[in-house]
């Protein structure tokens, strides 16, 4: 039961908000410089105390120009024990709230001041209160409450705002309805969280006649489903219309219907000559026809528009569906909030069109929507810990009001609730109906079902693969867009990866706490079911007890076997690092003796899971029958621990006993010198070649399949692409780009550069930078082909650039992309450092970025294994594979630079071998025609200067 107490109202108590300004994070090594706080009831502020404090140390330059304490002021201020009892006497017994407050307690007792009062942390109010909040950080809360925060990093105004922030979210709290606080309270009690004191006392007030039992489950289910109404299908119809191209025309005319509805919008022949073709395409799928178009539409041609005006008008028509795959999330946003509105906009006047009628909907994989099954049997676990509680609450809150359940709509804040997400998705749980007809997942495919246009990515598309097409609804047209990435997204999606982690939380999940078998017993238990059954499902569990550490046992045992195998077929002196690169499991490797060493820990462990399954299908029998709707749940749930057990044996068996001939096997994560204990080595499996999938799979279900790209071609030519994803046959258009890149563009590349494989290289290449970069006065970005590149440029530079005034940012270093591209633009003396993802999907239009600076031709690490065993089936696997690849990299790398018409700058290659070797003009011919500057290191930082005055 709840256990009530008398206090007063947390609304009505004096709090003390506590925040401290310090010489750095360790409370080991630095020292507080400020302490400021403010005591208040309420909205009422009634006191404040302040100090500067002397650290008896120099404070370092990032700390005075954070906090803009200088030296001069801590030098004449006390030291800490000179205001302990001040402080003391003003914070008394009163409860205490700040903002990640055990920085300051920590801080505060390493000083002498030890604070044993109630304590409330408003970064995790703000973490379950404001679950969609984008950053958790003091001033992004006080920013979206708007409460004013002018002097962020100064200790009385930020414990001022502290506690503006405190009293806008306990009021929210105490607007919250009984059983989520009850719940809240109860989660926050059990995970310990410092919520609870807050909570209780909002609980101690409240009508204790109303306030109900532990049997509440935290959500309404019936507000949930009747917010997740089914809408009808669309219906089908006798004659289809194909697509009228005058529409089109009208629509993308200089005066026509967009031009009303776009600011600046600009007629362009590429854009009108790509929407027509498109129309075209999809007038020729009519009937029992099929057809492919790839399209190649350079940066600033607007080919999302070109592709969603003739599938709506189509859509709409004729009541068909069309399904619009894409690789990244930013343009499935981009689709639906910016460009969909637009093309709605355009068509609303036209008469022949019912634009009102149309829907359009996102669809994304099981692991993004939430099950609210797993939400409920999580819920009920005895004992979460910090993370699983602040996880629990922060969904009750968000449930009340989600219409998707989509886990992009929660900032999850941590890598740790993130994997406790996994166990709350929807994720393993295929059969799962739901609670009471409501279901997240299920909502969101029968919102596809009734839909015109569909969104989703490459994985999905692949998945429906997997499944037989029981994910995707049926559909007459699909467009693929971002469709160079296709080879990559249908290789990982339809291979396999394993590791210790994967395969013990499998385990994990069949003997939990919160799992099927024991919610299956406990609900026996309580609904009085026969003995038999009691008996007969706990014997069941203690049985799959003892199999499962063995099973552990064994899954540790062969992948330290495949490792070290796999390790002594290198020649690991080779290496300079204790890390060996991912390993190729090749036939040779396969017949050495110790392989058979392998094949035995195998058959221990495919053992195992053989008993695992037969004690599953025993728990399946044993809750056969009992007519009871949460019955039913756990025994849907059994299927799919079956389900998943046989897939791992499958996938076990592949990879260790039966392989297949088109498929490349590897194993990661390989150390010379660290213990198997400590690293989570993986094993993993790709398909070859998968243009046979996707064309008997993808493309031949629907009439008309149409991909697009702003980088396709290589050599003017889609031969590459085509061959690669089995798109051959298809009708081809090439269209450039409307910008005038000859004019605003340069692309330098310097003659005398050293080979990368050379000694000098890298001074080279740090010279380079760091004068171009102070020509270019910052707004610069280097990308590279390797973080290790990446962090001993970033090292070599940072202090040099910092005495002209540039900020160096670095990828992995200076925080997450989203972090460094905001701090990028909030300072144009800057230069980004990136690789990976920043050679694509990284939009910087106008002066933010005006020097683009290309470090290597990027071409894949040859010991990759799948770049490896793909590259076998070439005669000349460099100059067909190798150099294709890198060549649409480096036109993405480009394609930073100049995003709109109006934008300007320099790109550079610093990678000799574009001039010196016989495939790098494959690489000039394949770029933008930007006017090409063969120059020296010494004479670019000129021409970039004078470039850009």
């Amino acid at each position: 039961m709840l256990n009530i107490d008398n206090r007063i109202s947390p609304l009505k108590e004096t709090w003390v908000a506590i925040d401290t300004e310090t010489t750095g994070l360790s409370e080991d090594k630095d020292s507080i410089i400020e302490v400021g706080c403010v005591k208040f009831v309420g909205d009422r502020h009634v006191e404040t105390y302040k100090s500067l404090v002397n650290p008896l140390s120099i404070l370092s330059d990032f700390t005075i120009n954070f906090t803009g304490i200088t030296q001069n002021d801590v030098n004449s201020a006390p030291v800490f024990e000179d205001i302990i009892e001040d402080l003391r006497e003003f914070i008394g017994d009163a409860p205490v709230v700040g903002h990640n407050i055990q920085f300051d307690l920590s801080f505060l007792n390493k000083s002498g001041l030890k604070i044993d009062n109630p304590v409330a942390d408003t970064w995790d109010m703000a973490y379950v209160l404001l679950p969609s909040i984008t950053s958790y950080s003091l001033s992004n809360i006080a920013m979206d409450l708007g409460i004013a925060h002018d002097k962020a990093h100064r200790a009385l105004e930020d414990a001022a705002v502290t506690a503006h922030v405190f009293n806008y979210l306990l009021k929210f709290a105490d607007k919250l309805e009984d059983d989520i606080l009850f719940e809240l309270s109860r989660t926050a009690t059990q995970g310990g969280s410092r919520l609870n004191y807050v909570l209780s006392g909002l609980i101690a007030n409240r009508n204790r006649s109303e306030i109900k039992s532990q049997q509440v489950i935290g959500f309404d289910v019936e507000k949930i489903r009747s917010r997740l109404t089914k809408e009808s299908s669309i219906k089908k119809v006798e004659q289809i219309t194909p697509v009228d191209l005058k529409l089109i025309e009208s629509a993308l005319s200089a005066k026509g219907s967009l031009s009303h509805s776009m600011l600046r919008f600009e007629e362009r022949p590429e854009q009108m000559t790509m929407a027509k073709t498109i129309a075209e395409t999809i007038n020729s799928g009519i009937g029992d026809n099929q057809t492919r178009l790839i399209v190649e539409a350079g940066t600033g041609v607007g080919k999302s528009l070109a592709y969603l005006l003739p599938s709506v008008i189509y859509a709409l028509k004729n009541n068909k569906r069309v399904v619009i795959s894409t690789n990244t999330i930013n343009l499935q946003e981009q689709l639906l909030t910016k460009d969909m509105p637009l093309v709605i906009e355009a068509l609303k006047n036209v008469d022949s069109i019912d634009v009102e009628k149309l829907r359009f909907t996102q669809l994304k994989g099981r692991d993004n929507y939430l099950c609210l099954n797993k939400l409920l049997r999580m819920r009920l676990t005895d004992k979460p810990t910090w993370i699983e509680g602040r996880l629990i609450s922060k969904v009750l809150v968000w449930v009340r009001d989600t219409l998707t359940g989509d886990k992009s709509e929660l900032n999850l804040g941590s890598r740790g609730a993130s994997a406790v997400w996994g166990r709350l998705s929807a994720q393993g749980s295929a059969l799962c109906k739901g609670i009471s007809g409501a279901c997240f997942l299920r909502s969101a495919r029968d919102k596809a079902s009734s839909s015109h246009i569909v969104i989703t990515n490459h994985s999905l598309l692949m998945a429906d693969i997997a499944s037989d097409g029981s994910i995707l609804p049926d559909y007459d047209i699909l467009i693929i867009d971002e469709a160079h990435h296709l080879e990559d997204s249908a290789t990982r999606q339809l291979g396999f990866e394993l590791n210790v982690n994967s395969i013990n939380d499998h385990l994990t999940q069949i003997m939990a706490e919160t799992g099927a078998l024991n919610t299956g017993l406990k609900l026996f238990k309580e609904n009085k079911l026969s003995l038999s059954r009691i008996q007969s499902l706990g014997k069941i569990l203690t049985d799959i007890s003892e199999f499962i550490p063995k099973t552990r046992e064994y899954t540790a045992s062969l992948l330290a076997s495949i490792e070290k195998v796999g390790s002594e077929a290198q020649n690991s002196t080779s290496y300079n690092t204790n890390i060996i690169p991912d390993i190729r499991i090749t036939s040779g490797i396969r017949s050495q003796p110790a392989w058979s060493e392998i094949e035995i820990d195998w058959q221990k462990i495919d053992l195992a899971l053989i008993k695992v399954d037969e004690l599953l299908n025993h728990a399946l029998i044993a809750l056969e029958g009992t007519n009871h709707e949460a019955c039913d749940r756990v025994m849907d749930e059994v299927i799919d621990l079956i389900q998943s057990n046989q897939q791992l044996r499958g996938h076990l068996e592949e990879f260790v006993i039966h392989p297949s001939k088109d498929g490349v096997y590897w194993v990661s994560n390989v150390s010379l010198n660290r213990s198997f204990k400590d690293r989570n080595i993986s094993i993993q499996s790709a398909p070859l070649y998968v243009g046979d999938v996707l064309s008997e799979s993808v493309y031949s279900k629907t009439s008309t399949v149409i991909m697009t790209s702003a980088t396709l071609a290589t050599g003017n030519n889609f031969e590459y692409v085509t061959e690669r994803t089995g798109f051959q046959d298809s009708t081809e258009l090439l269209l450039g780009s409307p910008f005038d890149y000859a004019t605003n563009s340069v692309l330098c590349v310097p003659e005398d550069m050293p080979e990368p494989n050379l000694p000098n290289y890298q001074d080279a290449i740090n010279n380079v930078i760091t004068n171009s970069v102070v020509a270019s006065q910052g707004k610069a970005m280097a990308l590279f082909t390797s973080y290790s590149s990446l962090n001993k440029t970033y090292k070599d530079i940072k202090d040099t650039l910092k005495s002209h005034d540039i900020q160096v940012l670095a990828q992995g270093i200076d925080g997450n992309p989203n972090k460094i591209v905001s701090l990028f633009q909030n300072n144009p003396r800057s230069l980004l450092l990136g690789t990976s993802s920043f050679w694509e999907g990284v939009d910087l239009p106008g002066e933010s970025l005006q020097l683009l600076l290309l470090t290597r031709l990027p071409f894949n690490v040859p010991t990759d294994p799948i770049f490896a065993a793909r590259s076998d089936w070439f005669q000349e696997p460099f100059k067909e594979y190798a150099v294709p690849q890198a060549v649409i990299r480096l036109r993405q790398g480009f394609g930073r630079l100049i995003r709109t018409e109006t934008d300007r700058g320099v790109a550079a290659v610093l990678d000799k071998r574009i001039l010196s070797k016989g495939y790098g003009k494959v690489f000039l011919e394949s770029m933008p025609p930007a006017h090409v500057v063969k120059t020296t290191t010494l004479e670019m930082p000129k021409l970039i200067e004078q470039f850009l005055s």
